[in-house]
């Protein structure tokens, strides 16, 4: 796999490298790595055996790792982890003003009047003008003293410190300026809300908004935690399963020109735009510019006839990332969206021999004898009636497997990061993905007929469909067992369940003998109890 897929262990290792950079960020390691891959290339061109290349491949990947650990060092970090003192700042947001019961919260880059600059949580006063601030707003405010922020997923984000701002202790000096390419597409973003809001009601609208467009701001905390307890909380996230539901949809439109080879290159063409589109509308968040990237160099790839690599333009896309900015290793969203669209891409090659191999045997078929076709068309009939029900069986048995590859390669980050486990998470999402997957192509079509009275047609479908998504959420969550609670695990735990599943995969594909199996059983058991 790593011979067909080369990007998996230049990606692989060049992330070793920023996490060693992270923990021990010391400019002599990188200097030992280069002297260590020089010494194997050295060693590769004086070797007369078949190593040649393993020691190739081990000096590219030491060579990564100190890439890597170079990247991290170099990268920019302006920001204090002292906490802000008392004082007069400046600050500008770096997202949108989320909407909590008593405050308006956002993250913002704050400067105090010497130049220091810190990166904090801002809990600002309820207020009309608070509603008003998006990403790239400045105010001036006086902080009367700041709290300490010991999550250490904020500290990963060089978030260390949170502070109260009253409404008298805050002026707003700037709005992002409406030319600017980003702007524009988080105002495009507020006109589709209102859209949405037109067009649904209360408990309809925080749904719709969180599905389609990512805005979650208005949901409740019940809604949130029945999602999260019955395993459909990734629903609630505009990320990869949302453009591949957009890309799955533009493929469909476009099947009837697959065979014509330009139109097919011109319709992937077409697919890019749209992808992008769609990002564009969901105001560019950090989550959908990966997975449209991802999909974008998918579409690339069947242009340029290369279709079959999709791990490999994964890994490229995770690398291109990290070196434009390693902070996205830390990013428990990157580290999620990417694990859950490797193991699905794993689950679907797998898919894919077994589709190759399907196909070997209708070709014998066609090669039989005529005779014995007649034979074989002798149950037609009953083939034909039974097609419907295969069919459902094959699309039920994909959503399963999709769900649990996806959800087995998240499972260690789920566990390290939330300590919770959703029991249900397979009957959840068969039900739950058709219904969200009806749900966007509703609020898409509802965009485009907005300025018409068509879009009053849809009201009804949306709101049934969201009706059923909360009643299903909470009836699975209310369900005995339905989420396991306090499975917190360390990183060292965590990087052993994914090497244990990794093992299961290549066993999976390569059956190893039956001597090996007590061994295989007895690690599981370990890692078990311990």
């Amino acid at each position: 796999m790593i011979h067909q897929h080369p990007f998996i262990r230049i990606t692989a290792s060049f992330a070793l490298g920023i996490a060693l950079g992270y923990y021990y960020p010391n400019g002599w390691i990188v200097v030992l790595c280069v002297i260590i891959a020089f010494s194997i290339s050295l060693l590769q061109k004086f070797n007369r055996y078949h190593y040649n290349d393993h020691l190739c491949g081990l000096a590219l990947c030491i060579a990564c790792v100190a890439m890597g650990i170079l990247t991290w060092i170099t990268y920019p970090n302006p920001y204090s982890q002292e906490l802000p003192k008392a004082g007069y700042y400046n600050a500008v947001l770096l997202q949108d003003a989320v909407e909590k019961p008593k405050t308006f919260q956002c993250i913002a880059h704050l400067t105090d009047t010497a130049g220091t600059q810190y990166k904090t949580i801002l809990y600002i006063q309820k207020d009309s003008l608070a509603a008003t601030l998006i990403e790239g707003s400045q105010i001036d405010l006086y902080l009367k003293g700041t709290q300490e922020q010991t999550f250490d997923y904020y500290n990963k984000k060089n978030i260390y410190s949170s502070a109260y701002v009253p409404t008298q202790h805050w002026h707003l000096t700037s709005q992002p300026d409406s030319t600017m390419f980003g702007a524009y597409a988080k105002r495009t973003k507020h006109h589709l809300l209102e859209v949405l809001q037109q067009h649904t009601d209360s408990s309809g609208y925080a749904l719709t908004a969180a599905i389609t467009l990512g805005q979650k701001s208005s949901l409740r905390g019940t809604t949130k935690q029945h999602f999260a307890a019955s395993g459909a909380s990734h629903l609630l996230a505009v990320s990869g399963l949302h453009v591949g539901i957009i890309f799955m949809a533009i493929s469909l439109l476009l099947r009837p020109f697959k065979r014509y080879k330009n139109v097919q290159k011109w319709g992937q063409i077409i697919v890019i735009l749209l992808l992008w589109m769609y990002a564009f509308l969901c105001g560019l968040p950090p989550s959908i510019i990966r997975a449209v990237t991802m999909f974008s160099i998918g579409a690339l790839g069947i242009i340029t006839g290369q279709q079959n690599y999709g791990i490999n333009n994964v890994c490229f896309t995770a690398f291109i990332m990290l070196l434009y900015n390693p902070n996205y290793l830390l990013d428990m969203g990157f580290q999620l969206s990417f694990s859950a669209v490797i193991g699905i891409l794993l689950y679907v090659n797998s898919q894919r021999s077994n589709f190759a191999s399907k196909r070997e045997q209708r070709q014998v078929y066609l090669t039989m004898p005529s005779e014995s076709k007649i034979m074989s068309e002798a149950n037609k009939v009953e083939s034909q009636r039974s097609e419907l029900l295969h069919r459902l069986f094959t699309w039920v048995k994909d959503m399963c497997g999709i769900s649990l590859v996806a959800q087995l390669a998240t499972l260690p980050l789920i566990l390290y990061y939330f300590g919770t486990f959703p029991t249900y998470f397979l009957l959840t999402n068969l039900v739950m993905i058709p219904l969200g997957t009806l749900l966007v192509y509703a609020c898409l079509l509802l965009f485009i007929l907005s300025p018409t009275p068509l879009a009053s047609w849809l009201e009804w479908p949306i709101t049934f469909l969201t009706s059923s998504m909360q009643t299903v959420t909470q009836f699975i969550s209310t369900m005995p067992g339905a989420q396991i609670t306090n499975l917190h695990i360390g990183l060292f735990q965590a990087a052993c369940m994914y090497a244990l599943l990794f093992c299961l995969y290549r066993f999976y594909k390569h059956p190893m003998p039956q001597t090996l199996y007590p061994v295989l059983w007895s690690i599981i058991a370990g890692l078990v109890i311990w």
